[in-house]
């Protein structure tokens, strides 16, 4: 009885979330309302199935009963256990520090080139942070790729030769979004989303920091491959 009572506790927290978070969400069933929010959480696909038989338990629980009218359907305490970690992990997801929380390397516009193309081979990445005149910013491969086109036109490529702020100039024009250390991952997957929907330049990661400014230390950096590495872990 105690497991129904704590199940269907959790279950009533979850669906008032729904209904706060989901548009419409009154005309719309516990599925429906799952399958609304995952349009705009991805993150929370995997999850979503589990939901939808927790769901259909909880039917069980409130209106199958008994010939003495006691409650037939109680979740195991594993499935409780289960339950209770999805339900508290959409309720209240992970921000973005301390789980992106990573040391950054800072390099800055009077570095040679190479130093960053040797730093994202090693660390395999795909930019890195540069600070120009107190402000963060990235250097991307794409960025790096358009400058060599460039050169290359001319026939004067020389790596060897040039400065971080040579590729800097080819750079998209807002690459980069800011977040603060409090923010959550579902926060930075609608930033992603949302620059896509409003069709504007790609944001090929995101910088977190103490309060959200571009003027502070960087604390950890979240690309889209990191939270599709959650989605799909």
């Amino acid at each position: 009885m105690e497991k129904a009572e704590a199940f269907l506790a959790l279950y009533e927290r979850l669906d008032k979330y729904l209904r706060h978070n989901v548009e419409q969400a009154r005309g719309l069933s516990f599925s429906q309302r799952l399958d609304a929010l995952v349009k705009k959480h991805p993150i929370l696909r995997q999850d979503v199935a589990k939901l939808k038989d927790y769901g259909d338990l909880r039917n069980a629980i409130i209106h199958q009963r008994d010939p003495r009218g006691g409650i037939i359907a109680v979740p195991t305490e594993e499935a409780l256990r289960e339950f209770e970690q999805i339900v508290l992990a959409i309720l209240s997801p992970p921000k973005l520090i301390p789980r992106f929380k990573s040391d950054i390397h800072l390099f800055f516009p009077p570095d040679p080139l190479v130093t960053a193309l040797q730093h994202m081979r090693e660390h395999n990445y795909s930019q890195v942070v540069v600070q120009t005149e107190g402000k963060l910013s990235l250097l991307t491969v794409e960025g790096i790729a358009r400058w060599l086109e460039e050169q290359a036109q001319d026939d004067i490529i020389s790596v060897r030769d040039a400065h971080i702020v040579d590729a800097q100039k080819y750079e998209q024009v807002e690459n980069v979004s800011i977040m603060n250390r409090n923010q959550t991952v579902y926060e930075a997957m609608d930033t992603f989303m949302l620059a896509i929907e409003q069709k504007r330049p790609r944001i090929y990661a995101l910088l977190i920091t103490e309060h959200g400014r571009l003027t502070e230390s960087p604390l950890g950096i979240v690309t889209p491959w990191d939270l599709l590495s959650i989605a799909n872990p």
